[in-house]
């Protein structure tokens, strides 16, 4: 616990300053564990993503949490303002959330005293395979229809699979 002179070296979480204008000796104030905000708001935006998209947030994907004040974050409540998606767990707690095609915005109010900000990042796809990358994916593919096959033929894998390299030696001599 922090009291007077302690608390003006300490970071302040914004939205928790001071609001009865007491002197600055009668002010106290606690520390929160430099994890627990965003471990806290990972954990929401997990859970809203769950909820809402009924998915999970994958392993690709990155979540960071941000804690601005009211006047540095105006471009991102306008655009929550806009097209944000409220979710409410009143009294503590208010989400709105925007998406796009890159990343989605969440906005997490605790008790109208604070606010923190997260993103979540898509993950990037893979636009072009390499040629070793797309025969194993073929290959893959080639082996799944003929297990499928044989379990339908019930033959064994070692003759569909003959069967069909001669089925495509042949389309592709017919080419």
């Amino acid at each position: 616990m922090y009291k007077g002179e302690e608390l003006k070296e300490k970071n302040v979480v914004p939205g928790l300053g001071e609001r009865w204008d007491r002197p600055l000796e009668e002010q106290l104030g606690i520390s929160i564990p430099e994890q627990g905000l965003p471990a806290i708001t990972e954990k929401i935006v997990r859970g809203i993503t769950f909820r809402e998209d009924h998915a999970f947030i994958e392993s690709s994907q990155k979540i960071e949490s941000f804690m601005v004040n009211d006047e540095d974050a105006k471009d991102v409540k306008a655009m929550l303002d806009r097209v944000g998606q409220e979710f409410k767990r009143e009294p503590g707690l208010v989400i709105r959330r925007a998406r796009s095609g890159d990343a989605d915005l969440y906005e997490i109010t605790f008790w109208n005293q604070f606010k923190l900000y997260a993103t979540v990042s898509r993950p990037k796809t893979m636009s072009t395979r390499s040629r070793r990358h797309s025969r194993a994916l073929r290959r893959s593919r080639l082996n799944a229809w003929l297990q499928r096959r044989a379990k339908r033929q019930v033959r064994p894998k070692a003759m569909a699979r003959q069967r069909v390299r001669k089925c495509i030696r042949r389309k592709e001599a017919a080419r």
